[in-house]
């Protein structure tokens, strides 16, 4: 017989957990006659307060904002939440409440942000508890489904979980072969602002170009995952530095090629590259690994945009092997170096090559370094 306890539990767990954000007491008290019997309801007052609360309770499965709030309003709440860092949050179901007093453009502007649904005050029982429910069922399903596969909804690449499953196993070949890997860590330049500028369709549209981009670059046997909001995660089993280096520069130079506008005007688009090269004989561990790749482009990030930074696993510099030709490649796009280089070392590979110019040729080149 099932323990009382355990039946009101499960009971509890089932009926669905919504977050209504009003600062009106009558709408809340409204609100809670007309759901609290079907669903378990949890208050906010603004936006400052549904945040924290959502912050805390990963139970939450679908949300009803008001627009014009106190401390953080409902656009500066939705931009929140689908710039969130957590996939669990940015992926909520938020259905704004909306008045009389909101005109068109208020709604254009949150939709562009991310609205999943309005609903116009004064709301009836029955209209509130169908989207209640609606968006719930939504949400299981699509919260099961993604459980099952490890899929990111808006790329179709892995997610963080399938990603870090998939890296585990190449540790673990790479290990027992003696093979090298190298592993990258992506993310979008200056992502918030971007989302800001453009709302949630355009930066969606630019994710799903990127995801592109860098699928299109690797190999059969490499692993592309969407990671976080802005980041894709890549591992390369068998790669060395110099590869993995080359290929982060690819992507990151197709990637600024972008011709994007919006209004009118032209977006630029950036990546920053953190790269961790695993030598041959090395042993990581899974957590020693992500870490050392956040480090990696924690590093690229502080060098400014369009970054690429490589290392070891214990955070050393690699030495990596660059042509000539790639460096004038980088110069002619980006107008700048963006490759780490030893230019003492750069200098004296140099030397045979300069030591084959006659003297004119010797001139020329000493009277444009001049200049």
């Amino acid at each position: 017989m099932t323990n009382w306890v355990d039946s009101m539990v499960e009971q509890a767990s089932d009926r669905g957990r919504v977050l209504l954000i009003d600062d009106s007491k009558l709408i809340r008290k409204t609100a809670e006659k007309m759901l609290d019997k079907v669903f378990t309801l949890v208050l906010a007052v603004d936006g400052v307060d549904g945040w924290e609360i959502l912050a805390k309770d990963g139970d939450i499965q679908v949300i009803f904002c008001d627009l014009m709030m106190p401390n953080m309003d409902g656009f500066q709440f939705l931009e929140k939440v689908r710039s969130s860092d957590d996939e669990r949050i940015r992926q909520l179901p938020v259905i704004i409440v909306t008045g009389a007093d909101n005109s068109e453009p208020a709604k254009e502007k949150a939709f562009a942000l991310g609205a999943t649904d309005f609903i116009t005050k004064p709301f009836n029982a029955t209209n509130l508890r169908a989207r209640a429910e609606a968006y719930i069922g939504h949400q299981r399903q699509t919260k099961t489904l993604l459980e099952q596969v490890n899929l990111d909804t808006l790329t179709g690449l892995l997610n963080k979980e399938g990603f870090e499953d998939r890296l585990a196993k190449d540790i673990s070949f790479i290990t027992r072969h003696q093979h090298s890997l190298s592993t990258l860590l992506i993310e979008l330049d200056d992502y918030k602002t971007l989302f800001e500028h453009i709302g949630r369709a355009g930066y969606d549209s630019i994710l799903k170009q990127i995801a592109k981009v860098i699928q299109r670059s690797v190999r059969r046997e490499d692993t592309v995952a969407r990671t976080s909001l802005a980041r894709f995660t890549v591992s390369l089993p068998t790669a060395k530095g110099d590869g993995a280096l080359t290929l982060s520069q690819r992507i990151c130079q197709q990637v600024a090629a972008f011709g994007i506008r919006f209004k009118g005007e032209k977006i630029t688009i950036s990546l920053s590259i953190g790269v961790v090269n695993v030598t041959s004989g090395q042993h990581p561990e899974l957590p020693e690994l992500l870490k050392a790749i956040r480090q990696a482009l924690a590093t690229a990030q502080s060098k400014g945009k369009s970054q690429v930074h490589v290392q070891g696993l214990e955070g050393q510099v690699l030495e990596t092997r660059v042509s000539i030709d790639q460096l004038l490649r980088e110069l002619a796009f980006n107008g700048k170096l963006t490759t780490e280089v030893d230019m003492d070392n750069l200098v004296t590979s140099l030397k045979p090559i300069v030591a084959l110019l006659n003297q004119s040729q010797k001139q020329a080149l000493i009277d444009s370094v001049k200049l």
